[in-house]
């Protein structure tokens, strides 16, 4: 993949013919759909107040993954090396992904209701989380309003769509219809 952006690189032109961005958030939005057509809202209401779990796994993406970056530091301080430990903290600061969070746990067969939760809390909490712990490091130039608009761009396409898969299956669910 890398060979081939650096012999076709991208250009703004390439969203006349196929909008990647927008392929993307469909992508993401029919995931959390299908997986609320397929999970029971009272397992879902009963795996919500696990809070322990939860918050181990928000502890381990927002502060344990960067703090085990952040001990490097002192060593590429003022190097060469410098840009890139920036860019491996800015991975580590990250929200956890769709694909780690959901498909990946549904393939091994594990809690798909908690990686659900998961993945949409981290999503809300890494708005906010990343470029606070971004900004030790960066100058900060973070607007509010991009903010927001990448808060409520996470609530529609992971959250929404949960809910309306999952009002949908119960509506197949009372007339006797079977989906997955």
């Amino acid at each position: 993949m890398v060979l081939m952006a650096k012999l076709v690189p991208f250009h703004e032109s390439y969203n006349t013919y196929f909008n990647l961005s927008g392929f993307i958030d469909w992508g993401i939005a029919g995931i959390f759909l299908m997986y609320g057509l397929k999970l029971n809202l009272k397992e879902v209401i009963k795996d919500i107040s696990n809070w322990k779990l939860h918050l181990l796994i928000q502890y381990g993406t927002f502060i344990l993954f960067p703090l085990l970056v952040l001990i490097s530091y002192p060593l590429v301080k003022s190097s060469a090396y410098e840009n890139i430990w920036l860019a491996v903290f800015f991975l580590a600061c990250l929200p956890s992904t769709v694909s780690s969070s959901v498909v990946m746990v549904s393939i091994a067969k594990g809690n798909v209701t908690s990686a659900i939760f998961n993945a949409s809390i981290s999503g809300l909490i890494g708005v906010v989380m990343t470029p606070l712990l971004m900004s030790f490091f960066l100058e900060p130039t973070i607007r509010l309003r991009k903010s927001w608009r990448s808060f409520t761009k996470v609530v529609y396409e992971c959250i929404t769509t949960y809910y309306f898969g999952n009002s949908l299956e119960s509506g197949f669910q009372t007339m006797d219809v079977k989906i997955f």
